[in-house]
C-alpha cells in the first residue's frame, strides 16, 4: 500500500465505492424510512453494520476510533456501535446457554432474568441465581 499522506476518506474511488454500497436498497435504511440524501449516509452505514452482525459491528467499532480514515459524522454514528449495543433476545440467550451447558437452563439456575443487565456487540450479561447453594 502506498501512503499518499492523505486520509482514505479523501479517495474518490473509496468514496464512490462506499456510496454505491450504501445506495444499494438491500443495505440501505430505506426500509426503515431513512432518506437517501448524503447526510443520512453515516446513519445508514451504522445500521448496515449493525444488521450484518458481530464481525461487522467490530469493524465499525474499530473504524469509530479512526479520524484519519473517516469524517466526523461517520465517527459519531459508528461510536454508537460501541456505546449502545443492541441486545439480542432472551430466547436466543437461553438457547445458547442450554447448548453451551449441555443441559436445560432451569437445571443450572434457580432464577434467570430475561432482561440483560448489560449488552455488548458479541455478548450480554443476565442476572441469575445458581440452582445449588454454591456461588
Amino acid at each position: 500500500m502506498i501512503n499518499t499522506g492523505r486520509p482514505l476518506s479523501d479517495s474518490p474511488f473509496l468514496q464512490d465505492r462506499c456510496l454505491s454500497i450504501l445506495a444499494d436498497p438491500a443495505l440501505s435504511g430505506r426500509r426503515r424510512g431513512v432518506s437517501a440524501d448524503a447526510s443520512a449516509l453515516p446513519l445508514r452505514l451504522r445500521r448496515a453494520l449493525d444488521d450484518l452482525g458481530a464481525t461487522f459491528l467490530k469493524v465499525g467499532q474499530a473504524l469509530s476510533m479512526r479520524p484519519d480514515l473517516l469524517p466526523e459524522p461517520y465517527l459519531r454514528q459508528l461510536r454508537d456501535l460501541r456505546e449502545h449495543a443492541r441486545p439480542f433476545s432472551a430466547q436466543e440467550a437461553k438457547r445458547e446457554l442450554d447448548r453451551a451447558l449441555r443441559r436445560p437452563l432451569d437445571e443450572v439456575f434457580r432464577t434467570f432474568e430475561s432482561e440483560p443487565f448489560a449488552a455488548a456487540s458479541i455478548a450480554q450479561v443476565h442476572r441469575a441465581t445458581c440452582a445449588t447453594d454454591r456461588t
